[in-house]
């Protein structure tokens, strides 16, 4: 029976063999990232360049913060190359959520490299928060825009083109949603420049209240 044992184990390994391997193609330990680098598909937060993406994504969620209300309140809207820029911040917003499809995430000390669970974790929550924000309403309004002038001139036929106009532009504020992503972009960046930003945490407080 004891000689029996090894032969009743080597199944199990053979058995057990596939699984190990399914496992390590999702998931890495969290120190061996590098290993795993060019992989297909996936993104690391640990890569430099994505921690640069970060940081300009964390400058134009405060330039959002600020020039959202702005612009709403005022009925500011932008021109030239202002008008540009927001184009700029939208097409980045829109990268953004694709890269978002595609970073890997820790879990329980271990990065999770399997793109469908990515996928599935991020549409779960934060896709419905990044992508209404990440239109691109500037360029709608260039298509609506004449609905506009139109509805100046013929107010009973072109009302209804007017107000949904209008009513869309007020999509903008879902932008400043993005603020409660603001503590993971603020967490990289006082972890990579050591210092303390308080300051901007008490801001992204007051924005909400706002």
């Amino acid at each position: 029976s004891k000689a029996g044992a090894p032969a009743d184990a080597e199944p199990e390994k053979k058995a057990a063999a596939p699984a190990a391997a399914a496992a390590a193609a999702e998931r890495i330990m969290e120190d061996q990232w590098q290993r795993a680098v060019g992989k297909p598909g996936v993104i690391f937060p640990c890569e430099k360049w994505k921690e640069n993406w970060d940081m300009v994504t964390l400058v134009l969620i405060l330039y959002s913060a600020i020039m959202v209300p702005f612009r709403i309140c005022y009925s500011s809207e932008a021109e030239g190359y202002a008008w540009d820029f927001e184009v700029f911040v939208s097409v980045f917003f829109l990268t953004d959520v694709c890269f978002n499809f595609n970073t890997a995430y820790l879990d329980d000390q271990h990065w999770v490299i399997d793109r469908r669970k990515i996928a599935s974790r991020y549409m779960r929550v934060w896709f419905w928060i990044d992508f209404p924000g990440s239109m691109p309403l500037e360029l709608l309004d260039i298509v609506m825009a004449p609905a506009e002038g139109a509805a100046a001139e013929e107010d009973d036929n072109d009302s209804n083109n007017l107000k949904l106009l209008r009513f869309l532009r007020l999509f903008r504020l879902l932008r400043l949603l993005r603020l409660l992503k603001i503590d993971k972009y603020l967490g990289l960046l006082e972890e990579k420049a050591d210092v303390n930003l308080e300051f901007l945490r008490i801001m992204q407080m007051v924005l909400k209240l706002v």
